[in-house]
């Protein structure tokens, strides 16, 4: 029996008969499954109804290990946490400037203050005992 590679949940959802068969194996609504597919996210809860569906209809490739794989997130480009502090520093370009700094969010504004702008350990405390002494003058 020639096995199917399936990548995503949308090849998952064609080889399943399309988001109408799947909507009907699962006992959902059609908006329902379509927005599933939508999303590339099955609920939990949907996906023994979906591995007994695939097994009826010949495809034994539909395991609870691909629903895993299928979900899970992309490996991290950095370690965080201890390995962090393994990571030796990187000196900030210095033809960057912050027009070309698109972020947003919540912590943007604190940008200039990550870790990999200052060049040693010795200037990241400099930094950190500069801002307790502002703080004391307040």
């Amino acid at each position: 029996m020639n096995k199917l590679r399936i990548d995503s949940i949308a090849q998952l959802f064609d080889i399943m008969g399309g988001t109408s068969a799947v909507a009907r194996q699962l006992g959902v609504g059609a908006s329902t499954a379509s927005e599933i597919k939508r999303r590339g996210r099955i609920p939990s809860e949907y996906w023994r109804e979906l591995i007994i569906a695939a097994r009826m209809a010949g495809h034994p490739e539909v395991t609870a290990d691909l629903l895993v794989d299928l979900h899970a997130r992309e490996p991290r480009r950095a370690p965080a946490g201890l390995a962090e502090e393994e990571r030796s520093f990187e000196l900030p370009d210095a033809g960057r400037g912050d027009s070309e700094d698109k972020e947003t969010g919540q912590f943007s504004r604190f940008k200039r203050l990550r870790r990999s702008h200052f060049g040693s350990l010795a200037e990241v405390n400099a930094h950190v005992g500069a801002l307790r002494d502002e703080w004391e003058r307040r």
